[in-house]
């Protein structure tokens, strides 16, 4: 039985072997006897350090033999390469210090330039590579250039017409060189394209095929101020759309009040589920445009913040979340379908809508000790809205140095009983941190003043009993009963 349950394994593998091989066709295979010969001999050429089984590594390689298909299909001049870091290429991979495989490199004239860190699908490794061999912006000379171009692209295009040199050409152009490895920049001064364009001294957005619908123009006129930062926001703005393909790598252009469908991208098949969910979120996003930002997002690039909701990740339908102005979640629990979604986002901006918060409840007599326990559902009651200060304890149960601190707070805990301070704890692997916590360092001990709760004061000392005392004294609104403001213990007359 086992026997036979390993042949079909080996007879999958090689399956998926012999699919990968007929996808690497535009690939150059490498080992360590012709590495450097091969990045020599390509003036212009990217290296994908990889190991066959790992499970990043197979999804990346459909990306990257697609990126290598379509810019040999385009006849660039540059090539692709890969090197098995686990047989033939070990020594040079060995060599080079590799952090965590897959690694793409590009390298110009036999020199590494640099790595590539995009967002490993097809379309930003072609978008890398482009800028790499072309310049940006690149120059078209008349009408069927043009035509060619905009038909070849999967990508929006910023398009620069001018009849003379002007502020808004070389405002332009700045924009064209900070943008270049994130957008397409084309320029053309003849007379015949520019009056076909019905633009002189001008910029366009064109927006490619695939993302055409009947409620975005295809094509954008910019019509702001000439100076750089109007020219990047509308950009900026054009470019997602009434709904964005979000990716770590541009995370932060959009803003909230913001409305994200995860759902799960099968890289063997290129990716063809971006545009298939986002024609059925444009539905509604249309309806919202004035209220709501709306965005699409692949579950692998953001598997923390889906996990933060749900552990249930179809495979077949979206997981939605919401965040507000305040970045609040809202979290989608219908299945998901446009009706759905329109009823989700009317019921928001409508104020109906209970923010999301992962919270693991404990009852009262759960409390360790003198210290209480938080949540996130009673944190603002328990802390935030006390009449005491807090001595908070934000930690993890994995972390050896939060088991060692909390048996030092619950001794100080125990010292402060009579005192107008509470220690309290919260466990951030069950709860989600409060919003003031974003982005400072965990596990950790803080002091929040009473008056003062929302600029808690981070504890930098030693997990030990007497130091944090010394801390408390310090920083408490009301003098300590048993100690002065120097940590001291204070006498009795009795004892003087």
């Amino acid at each position: 039985m086992i026997l036979k349950l390993n042949i079909s394994k080996v007879l999958v593998l090689l399956l998926w072997l012999r699919t990968c091989l007929a996808r690497d066709k535009n690939v150059l295979k490498m080992t360590d006897s012709n590495f450097h010969k091969q990045i020599t001999f390509h003036k212009d050429i990217m290296v994908m350090f990889f190991i066959p089984w790992s499970g990043l590594c197979q999804r990346i390689r459909p990306q990257y033999a697609a990126a290598a298909d379509i810019l040999k299909e385009r006849n660039l001049p540059v090539a692709f390469g890969k090197i098995d870091c686990s047989r033939a290429g070990r020594s040079t991979c060995a060599s080079k210090n590799l952090p965590t495989l897959p690694v793409l490199y590009f390298y110009h004239n036999g020199q590494f330039v640099k790595e590539y860190t995009g967002a490993r699908d097809s379309l930003n490794i072609v978008k890398f590579m482009r800028v790499q061999v072309l310049p940006s912006p690149l120059e078209l000379k008349n009408i069927d250039e043009l035509k060619r171009f905009l038909n070849r692209q999967d990508d929006v295009v910023v398009a620069g017409f001018f009849e003379e040199d002007t502020r808004l050409k070389r405002m332009f152009f700045k924009v064209a060189e900070e943008m270049k490895e994130s957008v397409i920049f084309v320029y053309s001064s003849c007379e015949k394209l520019l009056i076909k364009q019905g633009v002189m001294d001008g910029i366009v957005l064109f927006r490619p095929r695939c993302l055409h619908n009947k409620y975005e123009d295809e094509r954008i006129l910019f019509t702001g101020r000439t100076v750089i930062g109007e020219i990047k926001n509308f950009i900026i703005k054009g470019y997602h759309g009434l709904v964005g393909h979000r990716v770590p790598t541009n995370r932060y252009n959009f803003a909230n009040p913001l409305v994200v469908v995860y759902y799960t991208v099968d890289y063997h098949k290129g990716g063809k589920e971006i545009n298939y969910w986002r024609n059925r979120v444009i539905k509604v996003a249309h309806k919202y445009k004035n209220d709501v930002k709306f965005a699409i997002s692949a579950v692998d690039d953001f598997e923390a913040e889906v996990a933060d909701v749900t552990e249930n990740i179809s495979t077949m339908k979206p997981v939605v979340i919401l965040r507000d102005l305040e970045s609040k979640k809202y979290f989608m629990t219908e299945e998901f379908s446009n009706e759905a979604l329109d009823a989700f986002v009317r019921d928001f901006l409508d104020q109906k809508l209970t923010p999301y918060i992962k919270s693991k409840t404990f009852l009262q007599h759960d409390n360790d000790g003198a210290v209480l326990i938080a949540h996130a559902q009673n944190f603002e009651h328990l802390v935030l809205n006390s009449t005491k200060d807090i001595l908070l304890n934000l930690y993890a149960v994995w972390s050896g140095g939060s088991q060692k601190f909390a048996l030092v707070l619950r001794e100080v805990a125990d010292l402060l009983r009579d005192d107008n301070v509470n220690v309290v704890k919260m466990d951030t692997t069950e709860n989600e941190v409060p919003a003031m916590f974003a982005g400072k360092p965990l596990p950790n001990v803080y002091f929040l003043n009473k008056k003062k709760k929302k600029h808690p004061i981070l504890y930098d000392g030693q997990p030990n009993v007497e130091q944090v005392i010394k801390f408390v004294a310090k920083m408490a609104t009301n003098e300590l009963n048993d100690f002065d403001r120097d940590g001291s213990y204070k006498l009795d007359k009795d004892e003087l």
